[in-house]
């Protein structure tokens, strides 16, 4: 099946683009990196542990190695603590504003693709925030409404604890092997309704295909690995993968070693998580393939530890064939298309409505701000 948004072709998602193009204001080095949009990392919790400045620490993600990495873009997970509430969510959602009052000029909050390109015009870096498991919400999904009003944009239905939302892909659980319930399925429905990018990384199999099922809008798995490559519950069997792709969704690689492969984790780098992309991409296509690091989360290989290096992992994927334009793709172009489809799906439907019927528009891959 392939995926149509409502009403309007897929390549309509990136309308608002031919009315509003931005000129490069980056500097010469950043122009010759491959734009990152990275769906995932944890630095909000490690701020929660015990604060960080968001500028430089010693962690994996700050301002400083983003703009070496050459970052557009960087998911910030809420992930709250089993045994913690609602609070939790408020506080680190909290600290992100305070890091973006902190260093204005160099970090916005992004609610929509547009605003990403126009932070990256303004030579900021957009952040994007994400919560990790909806256990905080305690069965409430009127929540999401005010996850929504925080300015939270993806929505990750489990951890790895089932909730009342979802099954967990954690075959310990005794609801792991569930899927929506149908609190969830009125979760998704409202997520749609707001334009919030639904996130199936730690989600069961039967939590992904009733996603796939009552979603009208493509959705995610936001930090998650191959299955076929590393046979743990908590990667993606390619049935799951198709399924994401069939929806017009991507899958986020994942560089926790644990994920990646078996082998002792010293002999782990940069070079298995280019093997999960080239699997994916087997499977799925190019368009559906991203980065999930989970940095300041997991356990990376010690080549590809921080977000400073992760245009390594260009390079590779230059030497294994893929094209300028693919690595383009998996870097942050494919991120970007669905993450501007769901939160920009109304803004689309209002332009359509106003001017009377589909227009041919440019694609993603040709805006100037990519390049």
């Amino acid at each position: 099946m392939t995926f149509q948004l409502p009403g309007f072709k897929k390549s309509l998602i990136f309308l608002f683009f031919s009315f509003s193009v931005f000129p490069l204001n980056s500097s010469e080095e950043q122009n010759k990196l491959y734009p990152v949009f990275d769906l995932h990392c944890d630095t909000l919790y490690q701020n929660l542990k015990n604060p960080l400045d968001i500028k430089q620490n010693s962690g994996s993600i700050d301002i400083e190695k983003m703009k070496k990495g050459g970052y557009m873009a960087q998911v910030f997970a809420i992930w709250v603590p089993p045994g913690k509430g609602w609070g939790t969510v408020e506080s680190m959602a909290s600290a992100f504003y305070k890091w973006k009052e902190q260093y204005p000029d160099e970090i916005a909050l992004a609610l929509t693709g547009t605003q990403i390109l126009k932070a990256r015009q303004l030579g900021q870096i957009a952040g994007v925030l994400g919560i990790e498991g909806l256990s905080s919400l305690s069965g409430d999904e009127s929540k999401v409404d005010l996850l929504y009003h925080y300015g939270i944009r993806i929505l990750g239905l489990t951890w790895f604890d089932s909730n009342e939302f979802a099954g967990s892909s954690n075959s310990k659980d005794k609801r792991g092997n569930y899927g929506l319930t149908e609190k969830g399925i009125r979760l998704v429905k409202m997520a749609n309704n707001l334009g919030m990018v639904i996130d199936v990384s730690h989600a069961s199999d039967q939590t992904v295909r009733d996603v796939a099922k009552f979603s009208n809008d493509p959705f995610i798995a936001s930090h998650s690995c191959s299955r076929v490559l590393m046979d743990i519950e908590r990667n993606l069997s390619d049935e799951m993968i198709k399924i994401i792709s069939q929806k017009g969704g991507v899958v986020g690689v994942n560089f926790h070693r644990g994920f990646l492969s078996s082998k002792p984790r010293n002999m782990i780098s940069l070079l298995d998580v280019v093997e999960h992309i080239v699997h994916i991409v087997k499977v799925a296509g190019i368009d559906h393939v991203a980065l999930g690091s989970d940095f300041d989360g997991s356990s990376p290989p010690q080549d590809l530890d921080n977000a400073e290096k992760i245009q390594s992992l260009a390079v590779q994927l230059l030497k294994r064939g893929f094209s300028e334009m693919d690595v383009k793709k998996i870097m942050g172009l494919n991120a970007l298309r669905v993450f501007t489809a769901v939160t920009e799906k109304k803004k689309t439907e209002k332009i359509l409505s106003h001017i009377g019927g589909i227009i041919p528009t440019p694609s993603i891959s040709s805006h100037p701000l990519l390049f």
